[in-house]
């Protein structure tokens, strides 16, 4: 087995991918897990780890945590998304306002961001010759 090649690459699960999206838009996602999210979610978490611990945290809280946190450290960047027809350029409040309103793009977002191979180098070369 090649370590170079048979596992995620540590540079792009920390600072992203481009990959295709939905209507050949195109997002920037870094890897959940990485060391960017994990210490953004464990401050974020800090102030509620009691009651998160006793399983008392209130669901909206605990959803509004993950989508700043992958609003700041996994969704990057976005090219080709509109707006009833206008161009809806990416900032970091328009991706939380996305990823909270709109359960199925969170849910979308958060699957690629785990799936491994979208960080193998060789999918990131893929990627590039099709940009």
């Amino acid at each position: 087995m090649d370590i170079g090649s048979a596992f995620a690459n540590p540079e792009a699960e920390n600072k992203g991918v481009w990959v295709e999206y939905r209507d050949g838009s195109k997002i920037k996602i870094a890897r959940i897990g990485s060391l960017p999210f994990t210490k953004a979610y464990d401050a974020a978490l800090k102030p509620h780890r009691r009651k998160q611990r006793a399983g008392t945290m209130d669901t909206v809280l605990e959803t509004r945590i993950l989508c700043e946190v992958v609003s700041k450290t996994i969704l990057l960047n976005w090219e080709g998304f509109t707006n009833e027809g206008k161009e809806y350029k990416y900032s970091r409040k328009r991706a939380y306002d996305l990823l909270w309103g709109n359960i199925d793009f969170r849910n979308e977002i958060v699957e690629l961001a785990t799936v491994e191979e979208t960080f193998h180098k060789d999918e990131q070369e893929d990627s590039a010759k099709n940009s």
